[in-house]
């Protein structure tokens, strides 16, 4: 690439051997990464981005090939050479502007560069023989309804296959799975304080970046951005104008109801989304309203590591109705008891939903791990239905699209005869938004 004191592919590598032990989240360990790369040039930064995303989610797609052309297996591998291997194979199948020799090339240099030396003609043997036959690969067949097949064409774990068949049929599997490769799309939700004056400025801030942007049909204060590389970085965001947040997220407090001087209790807040959401929703009702005692948003999470991001989000957006606590949402708050007029549950899950910007996840999922999360979600359930005060609403919500998850959760909450169904939503990942369950209930006694 194009900075000769900074081996791009070496990063790349670096990165992908990090999440592969699971030391941070891939989103958040390749801001990190591109933060602290800030000065490179920005075809770099792109390039390091693409790579990294684009290896992880077609990671399944690449092991496959790998094991089809390998006599070693890729698990048998070391795992500086499995993670050097998969990234010089996405260049090499999806990326048509780097010459593949080029990435034989420096593969076989970073492998010597790493000790490797001994290792490198079979890093060079073996992609190169795949870019001579790239074109020939045999794929499984993309009408096949076989899970494994699925696993192989859309990149996804057999468990996730299997579990979102079991629950919606192939097609809609397949579709979901399609639609989570190679996602890019970025929503922001405009504060709906903001006069006609403040959102031009927005706008023309975006304009100035090369930012198109789309206002949502439905929910005016979205907005979809095509072309911002770090909206984070504009001066908009820095004021409060926006926060970055998902589509399918935003319906939770545009479907709650919230009224003039009600208290609204998020139980698994961070990074807070929903609580700002709430409590810009909160501001707004209580602005015309006359001699009504002034609500507030309860936002609690597990740690002081999250409430710390709760809390930065809420000094930048400039929302002084909000309370931020540390709470394990599994322990029961008395004082709590019946004093909520609307309650978010936007209970920890699987993140099927997600894995479109966080592929990461896909990965690590297991049979044990969905038992476990299903008994941690009944567990927050138990308490968050009991803060909601007669007539009071329960908004529960997750980032996954198994039914276990959500509708099972749904017909739990409704045993008890205390609540009532007023609305279920699952969006599945489609080019627009997340994978996201959303269910309002009202409490009736």
């Amino acid at each position: 690439m194009s900075n000769n004191s900074i081996n791009i592919r070496e990063i790349i590598t670096e990165i992908l051997l990090s999440i592969d032990k699971g030391e941070e989240h891939s989103h958040i360990l390749l801001k990190n990464v591109l933060d602290k790369y800030d000065y490179l040039p920005q075809n770099d930064k792109n390039f390091i981005k693409r790579v990294t995303e684009g290896t992880l989610e077609n990671r399944i797609r690449i092991d496959y090939v790998i094991n089809a052309y390998s006599k070693t297996p890729v698990n048998k591998m070391k795992p500086l050479i499995r993670n050097l291997v998969r990234m010089s194979i996405y260049q090499i199948i999806y990326m048509d502007k780097v010459p593949d020799s080029a990435v034989c090339n420096e593969a076989v240099k970073l492998a010597g560069k790493r000790g490797f030396r001994g290792l490198s003609g079979f890093v060079n043997g073996l992609l190169r023989n795949i870019s001579r036959e790239k074109e020939s690969i045999k794929w499984p067949p993309k009408d096949s309804d076989n899970p494994g097949d699925i696993a192989v064409l859309f990149s996804s774990p057999l468990l996730i296959v299997k579990s979102l068949i079991d629950d919606y049929g192939v097609e809609e599997t397949k579709r979901s799975l399609e639609y989570s490769l190679g996602i890019s799309r970025m929503y922001v939700r405009l504060d709906e304080r903001l006069d006609a004056e403040q959102k031009e400025a927005v706008f023309s801030e975006w304009d100035e970046n090369g930012i198109t942007y789309r206002q949502h049909d439905e929910i005016p204060y979205a907005y979809f951005l095509e072309g911002a590389d770090n909206p984070a970085k504009l001066t908009g965001f820095a004021k409060g104008d926006y926060m970055m947040q998902d589509l399918s997220s935003m319906y939770v407090c545009e479907l709650a109801g919230i009224a003039a001087g009600d208290t609204v209790v998020d139980v698994c807040a961070a990074p807070g989304g929903k609580s700002m959401h709430a409590a810009i929703k909160l501001s707004i009702a209580e602005k015309d309203a006359e001699q009504v005692p002034k609500g507030r948003v309860i936002s609690r999470d597990v740690s002081e590591y999250k409430v710390d991001f709760i809390n930065d989000n809420a000094s930048r957006l400039h929302i002084d109705n909000i309370v931020t606590e540390v709470w394990d949402a599994t322990v029961l708050d008395e004082e709590l008891i019946g004093k909520a007029d609307v309650v978010i549950a936007d209970v920890p899950c699987s993140g099927i939903g997600v894995i479109g910007r966080k592929p990461d996840i896909k990965y690590n999922l297991t049979e044990e791990g969905l038992h476990s999360i299903t008994v941690l979600q009944k567990q927050i359930i138990d308490n968050a239905v009991r803060y909601v005060k007669p007539g009071g609403t329960l908004m529960f919500s997750t980032c996954t699209m198994r039914k276990a998850e959500n509708d099972e959760n749904v017909d739990y909450i409704l045993t008890s005869g205390e609540f009532g169904l007023e609305e279920k939503r699952q969006f599945f990942i489609t080019d627009e938004h997340d994978g996201f369950f959303i269910a309002k209930l009202i409490r009736n006694k």
